[in-house]
């Protein structure tokens, strides 16, 4: 696996490589990148246009308030990585297929997306908007989704066990054949306004 130390904006095509960016950059040029694993890169409110992942690792990155324009990701992994004010709605509704292991998505755009080929475990999506986004059978087993906005999302057949969800409104969000644990349906329960005794 050759390493990439900087961002070139002449190349556009990275095969089976070890990126390490930790740079500030705006790309608007197209890049392919496939089979590549990044490791501890920090992009701080980094922007890339039409960029494609395919088979790719991200590892301890910092990618906070990147802006994924027109960005495709298939069978991508993230893990233990900082994704803090992302907008993932900037990709255009573009292919995501990607799984969230042990990250900080907090304050997080995916808002009406798709997202039923998605992956989250254990991971933090505090004050995300899910809003109108689909998650059918999507795992979130061990997700914080304290104040994420869930309005209208669905979440039918999806794996809630072990997510903290404290402001849980079942009337607001599409729910049927989900997998609960008793926390959670306990957290559901308040937010219908009832009370257990």
């Amino acid at each position: 696996m050759s390493a990439i130390t900087t961002y070139d904006p002449a190349r556009w095509l990275y095969e089976n490589a070890t990126v390490t960016w930790r740079q500030a950059f705006e790309a608007g040029e197209p890049a392919e990148f496939y089979g590549c694993t990044f490791l501890g890169c920090a992009w701080p409110e980094a922007t890339t246009r039409r960029w494609v992942f395919e088979g790719c690792t991200f590892e301890r990155c910092d990618l906070s308030v990147w802006r994924p324009a027109g960005c495709t990701f298939a069978d991508v992994t993230f893990s233990d990585c900082k994704l803090v004010g992302v907008d993932w709605t900037a990709g255009g509704g573009l292919r995501f297929e990607a799984h969230f292991v042990d990250c900080d998505l907090s304050f997080g755009r995916f808002g009406g997306l798709d997202l039923t080929s998605a992956r989250f475990e254990g991971s933090r999506l505090r004050e995300a908007d899910l809003s109108s986004a689909s998650l059918r059978r999507v795992s979130l087993s061990g997700c914080d989704l304290t104040g994420a906005s869930l309005d209208a999302t669905d979440l039918r057949q999806a794996d809630l066990r072990g997510a903290q969800l404290p402001t849980l409104r079942p009337d607001a969000m599409r729910l049927q054949g989900a997998r609960i644990d008793t926390p959670t349906a306990l957290a559901m329960v308040r937010g219908l306004g009832l009370r257990t005794d």
